[in-house]
């Protein structure tokens, strides 16, 4: 905190004062690094498209119609790229209070993500496939065999600690 802020405030009295740049710095510094570098390598591909396109690169000072037509380009398939320019419009020193995620001024480029994302979805391109979790009963043959598991041996303590880190289980060796 700056110099002229105080936890306590001067003596006798109950309640500390803030600068705004403190302030900022508090509410910049809530988000994890990896949050960070997302957001900055988020900013980076719309930069670049904007360049790319001939288009005024800063997002930060642009019209909500014209933020909205931007994002319903071909850049709005993208959950983390739209996820991360919302984060850091309103992020200090920026501090926008419209949501291009939810406000009604967005509504076409929403639309258009939400359409693009179902047709990816039909062309079977989902992210994320879940496969099938491994039946108990098999979990139990992998510890039973004599070799599969065997914390005697650098490839059966391999395979069991590697297999439990991926289940999420904690891993013991007795």
């Amino acid at each position: 905190m700056s110099d002229n802020t105080t936890a306590g405030g001067c003596e006798g009295e109950r309640f500390g004062t803030a600068e705004y740049d403190d302030i900022d710095d508090i509410l910049n510094d809530v988000l994890a690094k990896n949050t960070q570098k997302s957001t900055e390598f988020a900013l980076k591909l719309i930069y670049d498209y904007c360049v790319s396109k001939g288009l005024d690169a800063n997002i930060e000072d642009r019209s909500l119609a014209n933020l909205n037509n931007l994002l319903t380009d071909s850049m709005s398939r993208f959950c983390v790229i739209r996820q991360s320019i919302n984060r850091h419009l309103k992020q200090p020193p920026h501090k926008k209070t419209f949501d291009i995620l939810s406000d009604t001024e967005f509504i076409t480029a929403n639309n258009v993500f939400k359409a693009m994302w179902k047709q990816l979805k039909k062309e079977g391109k989902e992210q994320i496939k879940h496969k099938k979790s491994v039946a108990k009963g098999d979990i139990k043959k992998l510890y039973e065999h004599s070799r599969v598991f065997n914390v005697k041996s650098p490839s059966g303590l391999l395979n069991k600690v590697w297999f439990e880190a991926a289940e999420g289980k904690k891993t013991s060796v007795k």
